[in-house]
């Protein structure tokens, strides 16, 4: 069962990002389905690890594309992905302190609801920039 299915309407028509989006995806939903059967200790610690790197590497690489750009929404972008990440690193911490998996079910679907609007929403917007810039 996928805590966020694919859809193809999450593309954004940057091959890098779109690998990127696609992994985290798949990472989640290795995850959630994880945890709703009960599974508990490194196999969680390990995909939580893999999402939370993923992510870092992925804000790293739309960061260094929307600077080129000149994106001028570029802060703002950052403060997002901070606090993402930021959400991200209590969801290691508090699987760490509690181990239950009910606990990160209810997380985890809060994130989904971060991650598809931040795909369909926030990274829409500086597609502009970087057709501008012929990065795309």
């Amino acid at each position: 069962m996928d805590l966020i299915p694919w859809n193809e309407n999450y593309n954004l028509g940057v091959p890098v990002l779109d690998a990127q989006h696609k992994y985290l995806t798949e990472i989640a939903n290795r995850l959630f389905e994880a945890l709703t059967l009960g599974e508990k200790g490194d196999d969680i610690n390990n995909l939580l690890q893999k999402l939370t790197d993923g992510f870092t590497e992925h804000s790293k690489t739309e960061e260094d594309l929307l600077e080129k750009a000149g994106y001028e929404g570029l802060a703002e972008h950052k403060d997002v992905h901070k606090k993402y990440g930021q959400k991200l690193e209590d969801i290691k911490a508090a699987y760490k302190r509690l181990a239950d998996p009910k606990i990160m079910t209810e997380e985890l679907v809060f994130l989904k609801e971060i991650w598809t609007w931040h795909i369909s929403e926030t990274d829409r917007k500086f597609l502009p920039a970087l057709k501008a810039k012929g990065l795309i």
